[in-house]
């Protein structure tokens, strides 16, 4: 494996540091590796120092083979350091772009700061591309040869897993052991252990390029074209967002809900349950929240952030955090720096449509981060499930560490069927979990087909 490493900060790698936000870090990188680093421990930085990397400019500038020298972690973002061999020479660009996908590389990458590892031999898919010239052999063979194996990740000391739980007495008697009285707690289900704790609108195949998030603004306008009348009671971007999570399009929310047992249906529940299904581990996720950063439907920071929905990636990729996310409120000048760029505007417009005395005052920590929203049941659906919302802010990511706000707690659960069918006689069905027409239909078509 390798990395790939993207900047729009020139003169960033003859400095040879950069600093990326968590968010951009494992962007464009395929699902297995995402699974294996995502959780960026001491011994985890050890295993990424081992592996080459490729360093590159946004544009069409030279990229550069380079070994990491150090990875240290900060507050929202990772700092890495890298070394230079001079007797390897900067590869150009038009040379490299030739053959960009045998290392795996989108050509949409050379636009976005981001932090991808791409896996395979990088030396080897240099020699195969003709890009090692002879007169840098000995140089590369020099700078290849304390890197792990391709492939080898032998080295990264697994971490104890999850509690298992086989049924509905075992998940209870686990969500009674982590609870956190001075805590409100949520939970969200899912089918496979592997998913990741990511609203659908920033999800990415399998090769880690994104499917949805630069047409976020597009999906939203599209809809409200061509169903305006199933929005009409709809009185904020939020709303209209909820009410689109519902119809299943791609959102910038995650449902969670405040039902233990509703989580757990959907982390043994499928639409389609095959035997292949039916033997994969699911799993629950409990978040624990303190009481003061839950948020409600009309709440100033969830209208900043849903709004978020309503500008173009260009005028998201356009926004500057430098030196502001430490601003607070009373930061006066700092603030109106930060409001005054043309894609703050622009929100700030949106925010207004919906909050006419809103002041311009975004604060930019609040529009960066991860909060949890108790909206409206404005639908049979978020009723019966008791549900909330964690809605993320721009390029905001669940850190997985337990912070003053929040702390994160996952149980395993296996043996799907029986749970399903002890959770049916509790009442809690596809019929009852999906109040409409369709879902009591399917429930009881599957109740009485026959058995063989």
């Amino acid at each position: 494996m390798f990395h790939f490493l993207v900047t729009s900060d020139k003169g960033a790698w003859e400095g040879k540091v950069e600093i990326y936000s968590r968010s951009r870090f494992l962007e464009y990188t395929p699902d297995d590796i995402v699974a294996k680093f995502s959780n960026i421990t001491s011994e985890v930085i050890e295993q990424l120092k081992k592996m080459p990397c490729l360093c590159a400019y946004e544009g069409e500038y030279d990229i550069r083979v380079a070994k990491v020298k150090s990875i240290e972690v900060q507050a929202g973002s990772v700092r890495i350091e890298i070394d230079f061999d001079n007797r390897i020479s900067p590869i150009p660009f038009d040379d490299f772009s030739k053959h960009k996908k045998r290392f795996g590389i989108h050509e949409w990458e050379f636009s976005r700061t981001h932090w991808a590892i791409k896996s395979g031999d990088l030396l080897e898919k240099l020699r195969e591309s003709s890009i090692a010239f002879v007169d840098q052999e000995t140089a590369l063979a020099d700078v290849f040869e304390d890197f792990a194996p391709a492939e080898d990740v032998s080295g990264l000391i697994v971490q104890k897993g999850p509690t298992v739980v086989r049924s509905v007495s075992e998940f209870i008697a686990q969500v009674n052991k982590l609870n956190d009285a001075t805590r409100e707690a949520f939970y969200r289900g899912h089918t496979d252990i592997e998913y990741q704790l990511k609203p659908s609108v920033f999800r990415t195949n399998k090769q880690g390029v994104p499917l949805y998030r630069n047409s976020e603004h597009q999906m939203f306008r599209e809809v409200l074209v061509s169903n305006s009348f199933d929005f009409k009671d709809d009185t904020s971007t939020l709303d209209r967002l909820v009410r689109m999570q519902h119809y299943e399009l791609p959102t910038r929310l995650l449902d969670i809900t405040a039902n233990p047992l509703i989580a757990l249906f959907f982390a043994v529940f499928s639409k389609q349950q095959t035997e292949e299904k039916l033997g994969v581990p699911g799993q629950v996720i409990l978040f624990q929240l303190s009481r003061d950063h839950i948020k409600y439907f009309d709440s100033d920071t969830a209208s900043c952030i849903a709004n978020l929905a309503l500008l173009s990636a260009a005028d998201k990729n356009s926004i500057d955090f430098t030196g502001a996310m430490d601003v607070v409120a009373g930061q006066t000048f700092e603030l109106n720096k930060f409001n005054v760029q043309p894609s703050i505007r622009r929100l700030l417009h949106y925010i207004k449509n919906e909050k006419p005395y809103f002041q311009d005052r975004i604060v930019p920590s609040s529009l960066g981060s991860v909060i949890c929203v108790k909206g409206k049941k404005s639908n049979d659906r978020i009723s019966s499930q008791a549900g909330a919302f964690l809605l993320f802010g721009h390029e905001a990511v669940l850190a997985e560490e337990t912070t003053d706000t929040i702390t994160i707690h996952r149980i395993n659960v296996e043996n799907k069927r029986a749970v399903l069918e002890e959770l049916e006689r509790l009442d809690i069905t596809e019929s009852t979990v999906f109040p409409n027409l369709v879902a009591t239909c399917n429930h009881i078509k599957t109740r009485y087909q026959t058995k063989f």
